[in-house]
């Protein structure tokens, strides 16, 4: 499928208008790019209990695809634990990979 295809049906799926209040009330991912009028292009909202992060060659394909450089296999689970409502970010396989919450680095 075409790149600017799949960009299409992601931004139908997942993108928020200025009147839904979505991303007020959902956890979500959001893209970023250095370049920022590429950033905040796609939002993928976490509607699972357990959502894989890494590459789109995996040999199980994640709910996340990343590309680049230093993206890996397996770049990290989000995991809900429904008793404390939030999500705990899992590594993965162990690899070690850069990581940020809201612009601060964890890993």
């Amino acid at each position: 499928m075409c790149e600017c295809v799949q960009l299409e049906m992601a931004r139908s799926e997942s993108f928020a208008t200025s009147s839904d209040d979505r991303k007020l009330k959902e956890a979500h991912l959001m893209n970023l790019n250095e370049d920022l009028l590429l950033s905040g292009v796609v939002f993928h909202f976490l509607s699972k209990t357990e959502t894989t992060v890494g590459r789109k060659d995996a040999k199980t394909p994640p709910d996340v695809c990343l590309n680049g450089l230093r993206s890996v296999s397996c770049h990290s689970i989000l995991c809900f634990e429904s008793v404390y409502k939030l999500y705990t970010l899992d590594r993965g396989n162990g690899q070690i990979r850069k990581s940020y919450i809201n612009t601060v680095r964890i890993f």
